[in-house]
């Protein structure tokens, strides 16, 4: 099989995402901007997400007092997590840190997205696609979201990856030719 997202390649981003093993966000650090950038989305966005899901949605920002209260849990969250990813950088590698931090990033966005979509989120009506409250007892929701986050860490963290075609770079585009 081709590469499934590229015919040619267009060094449209270095290094390249979909043909780079191994890539991560912390891993392409050339600049202080690169690396500050790649600490916040491995150690600061877990937290930044649980921290999102704790605070209502508002129609409309009305003075710079609610802006803070917006996003007071979520940049408590991010430091919280950004020092966490810190401490357990001394003790544990920094590929398997990564790779934790990956999971409970997604696994906290599905545990709280997943209720909130079908009527069980924290707050009410909340990014609700549909109300299946009178469907389906809560608990089976919970259950849901456990196993989506069992899931998640199993895929990330312990999986084993494959060699898949789609990481083999296809051809250059000529540039000489255009």
């Amino acid at each position: 099989m081709p590469n499934a997202h590229c015919d040619k390649c267009n060094r449209c981003v270095i290094p390249c995402p979909d043909t780079t093993p191994g890539i991560h966000p912390m891993s392409v650090g050339k600049t202080v901007y690169h690396r500050i950038s790649g600490f916040l989305m491995v150690a600061a966005f877990p937290g930044f997400i649980w921290g999102w899901f704790q605070v209502p949605d508002y129609p409309g920002i009305t003075d710079i007092d609610l802006l803070i209260a917006i996003y007071k849990l979520p940049f408590i969250g991010l430091v919280l997590t950004s020092a966490l990813f810190i401490v357990l950088k001394r003790f544990i590698k920094e590929r398997v840190l990564i790779a934790l931090f990956s999971a409970a990033a997604v696994s906290c966005y599905y545990w709280f997205r997943l209720p909130a979509l079908v009527g069980f989120g924290i707050f009410p009506n909340n990014g609700m696609l549909i109300d299946l409250t009178g469907l389906f007892p809560e608990w089976s929701i919970t259950l849901t979201a456990i196993a989506t986050t069992f899931f998640f860490f199993w895929w990330i963290v312990l999986s084993k990856p494959k060699a898949q075609s789609w990481v083999i770079r296809p051809a250059y585009v000529n540039t000489k030719n255009k």
